[in-house]
C-alpha cells in the first residue's frame, strides 16, 4: 500500500492533488499536512494533521518527520511556495522520494524579479518588470504591484496613475524590497495558462485560454497557437531535469508575454487530469519509478469548467 503525505491540505490545489490520487491509487493512505486545521481537507484524506507554520522551521521540521516515520510515508509532496522554499533554501530531504522541482528551477521561479531576469536572458517577451524600489518602476504607466514571493492575489494592486502609485508605495515603504511593478500587459480577455511537464526525457504541454473567476481559473479552452508554442518551447529547452511548472501569459500584439510562472502544480490540475493531461499522475508514477499510460492529446476547442460545491460536515 503506497503512502503519500501531501501539505497545506485544505487548499484547492492539494485537494486536487489528493482527488487524482485517490482515483488513481484506491487503496492508498493519503495523509495531508495543514496549519489551519482539519477541515475541509480531511474530506479528500484519510488522514489530516496539524503542522506549525513552516516559519517556524524546527516546530515544523519536527511535526513532520515524526509523521513520516509514524507512517512509513513513500512520497512526500510540498505544495505551498513558503514550503517550497524552505525545502529548497535548506536543502531539506526528509524523505527519498521528495516530488518537488529542483533546485534551479524554484530559484529562478520562486522570485518574480528573477523570473523577469532569467526570460530576458533566454529572450523570451516579458513585460518590463522593476523592484518597488528602483525609481524607474513609476514610469512604466499602468501597471500592476505584486510581491516578488506570493501565490493568488493577495496584496497584488493595479496601479494607473502616479497618486495610486505614490499611496501603494507608501504601505508598503517596510518592505519595499519584495515587490515588483509590472507592466500590464494586454487584456484578461487574452489570457493563457500553460503546464509544462518533463520527465525522464518525456516533455509534454498544454495550452488553455481562460477566464478567471476569484483569482482562479474559472472557465478555459484548449489553444493551439504556434507563437505560443515556440515560446514554451524555449523555455523547457533551458531548463535542466524534470520538472513540472505553470506559465502564464498573456498576448499584446500577437506577441505572447510570459508575466508569471508557478514551479509547482496549479490549481487548473483536475481540470487538465479530466482531459488526459494528468502531470500531477505522471509526476508520481514517474518519481515511484512506475509505467504510465500513453498520452493523447486532447483537440484544441475542448472546453472545460470550474463549478462550485457543497461540503457538509
Amino acid at each position: 500500500m503506497k503512502k503519500i503525505l501531501i501539505t497545506a491540505a485544505n487548499s484547492d490545489i492539494s485537494i486536487g492533488i489528493a482527488r487524482i490520487l485517490r482515483c488513481s491509487y484506491p487503496k492508498a493512505l493519503l495523509i495531508g499536512v495543514a496549519p489551519d486545521g482539519q477541515w475541509p481537507g480531511a474530506h479528500f484524506f484519510d488522514h489530516v494533521f496539524d503542522i506549525p507554520l513552516v516559519s517556524d522551521f524546527s516546530s515544523y521540521k519536527q511535526v513532520l518527520e515524526e509523521i513520516i516515520i509514524k507512517y512509513d510515508v513513500d512520497v512526500l509532496c510540498p505544495v505551498s511556495e513558503k514550503e517550497l522554499y524552505f525545502f529548497y533554501a535548506n536543502a531539506y530531504k526528509p524523505i527519498k522520494f521528495l516530488l518537488m522541482n529542483p533546485n534551479d528551477v524554484l530559484d529562478n521561479f520562486l522570485d518574480k524579479y528573477r523570473t523577469y531576469i532569467w526570460l530576458k536572458s533566454i529572450n523570451v517577451s516579458v513585460p518590463e518588470t522593476f523592484l518597488l524600489s528602483d525609481e524607474r518602476a513609476k514610469s512604466i504607466g499602468n501597471s500592476i504591484f505584486k510581491p516578488r514571493s506570493s501565490a493568488g492575489s493577495k496584496n497584488m494592486y493595479q496601479v494607473d496613475n502616479d497618486i495610486l502609485f505614490d499611496a501603494v508605495k507608501y504601505t508598503h515603504r517596510n518592505n519595499i524590497d519584495n515587490f515588483v511593478v509590472q507592466r500590464n500587459i494586454g487584456s484578461m480577455e487574452d489570457e493563457y495558462t500553460c503546464a509544462l511537464w518533463r520527465f525522464n526525457g518525456e516533455y509534454r504541454s498544454i495550452i488553455l485560454k481562460r477566464k478567471l473567476q476569484g483569482g482562479l481559473t474559472g472557465e478555459a479552452e484548449v489553444s493551439s497557437n504556434p507563437e505560443i508554442e515556440k515560446l514554451l518551447k524555449e523555455i523547457e529547452r533551458n531548463i535542466k531535469g524534470d520538472f513540472f511548472i505553470n506559465v502564464q501569459l498573456r498576448i499584446e500584439q500577437n506577441i505572447p508575454f510570459v508575466f508569471e510562472i508557478n514551479p509547482r502544480f496549479s490549481s487548473t490540475i483536475m481540470l487538465r487530469h479530466k482531459i488526459g493531461f494528468q502531470d500531477v499522475l505522471w509526476s508520481f508514477q514517474s518519481i515511484l519509478k512506475e509505467e504510465s499510460l500513453a498520452y493523447f492529446e486532447p483537440s484544441a476547442g475542448t472546453k472545460l469548467f470550474r463549478i462550485a460545491n457543497e461540503l457538509i460536515v
